[in-house]
């Protein structure tokens, strides 16, 4: 009886303990213990997860269609107008050349031969060292042996070129700057014997040497015998002033170095003539249409009876009027 009792206690024994671990299976498992921490030390730190944080995808923005409008141009400025040649450098006789080379002020080279060859001669000091209004001899045996020229005067200084002493015969006129490689488009190669120069006035405070050298009118003429209107010039068929008559006015109104026909029945047929022309002012008649061949000039206030003086009766069938004081002017293009 008492082995009974025992085995009966141990089997309830047994079934408490089993109630036991099943109940502490359901319960929240006891938290792990936190290590011990020496006084003064930080706690221990979680290391950072290395997962990357997800990232929402994003909606890709809307499209715009390109546009169909052509870009805006922006306004362009247009080139800044040209000045207008001043005619210390543009102004020089029809059918002449630039100047091609550097050539001092105030200076002329004479050469024996076409295309600037053979014999030179230069005149330095052409109004600063040489008398005013009077023929002066070809030197070096370069009369009637001259066939080229260069040259390049100072403003309001005008040099001619005579066929015969006595400033007679036929002319070349020199103004300005520039050259001409062959004097026979001009009928005048080998024909120069003596040279003068003049002031024809229009500039502001001239140096004195030039000043001083002033003309009223070419050699050979004559002061105007009766009133002749300012600015125009007066041409006649006969010598004398006598015959068909015709006025040229408002002779610097013209488009500069512009050739222009003679009026009326004139043309091939003029023989005398008076002048009243601006200071500054050079007018230039011609034998050819073109400005080639013969030419003359004239200027301030005067007369010829008779342009044989200059070989030049009844060959006139053009003029050109022309500033040579320096001013600023238009000159008119394609008139070389």
């Amino acid at each position: 009886m008492r082995t009974t009792r025992k085995f009966s206690v141990g089997i309830v024994g047994a079934a408490a303990l089993a109630l036991g671990v099943l109940a502490s299976a359901q319960t929240t498992p006891p938290e792990k213990p936190k290590p011990p921490t020496t006084p003064g030390q930080a706690p221990p730190t979680t290391p950072p997860s290395t997962t990357p944080p997800r990232t929402p995808p994003t909606t890709p923005p809307p499209t715009t269609p390109p546009s169909t409008t052509p870009p805006r141009t922006p306004p362009t400025t247009p080139p800044p107008a040209k000045p207008e040649t001043p005619a210390s450098s543009a102004v020089r006789p029809q059918a002449t050349d630039a100047l091609a080379v550097t050539l001092a002020e105030d200076t002329i080279q004479f050469y024996k031969d076409a295309e600037f060859k053979d014999t030179v001669t230069q005149i330095d000091g052409v109004a600063k060292s040489n008398k005013a209004n009077a023929p002066i001899d070809l030197k070096e045996g370069l009369g009637d042996s001259l066939s080229s020229i260069r040259w390049n005067l100072s403003p309001g200084v005008i040099v001619i070129l005579y066929e015969d002493p006595g400033a007679k015969g036929e002319q070349f006129i020199l103004f300005g700057s520039g050259q001409t490689n062959s004097l026979s488009k001009f009928d005048f190669d080998n024909k120069a014997s003596t040279w003068a120069w003049s002031y024809v006035g229009g500039v502001t405070n001239p140096p004195p040497h030039i000043k001083a050298g002033m003309s009223t009118m070419p050699l050979g003429c004559e002061p105007a015998s009766s009133t002749v209107p300012d600015n125009s010039i007066q041409l006649f068929k006969s010598k004398d002033f006598e015959g068909n008559s015709a006025t040229i006015s408002n002779v610097t109104s013209q488009p500069l170095a512009k050739l222009n026909p003679l009026p009326k029945d004139l043309p091939d047929s003029m023989t005398s003539a008076r002048w009243n022309l601006p200071p500054g002012t050079v007018v230039m008649f011609f034998q050819d249409a073109s400005g080639h061949k013969q030419r003359a000039a004239i200027w301030g206030n005067a007369e010829l009876a008779d342009i044989d003086l200059w070989d030049f009766n009844d060959k006139v069938s053009r003029w050109a009027a022309y500033n040579i004081s320096g001013a600023p002017q238009r000159v008119t293009s394609g008139e070389r």
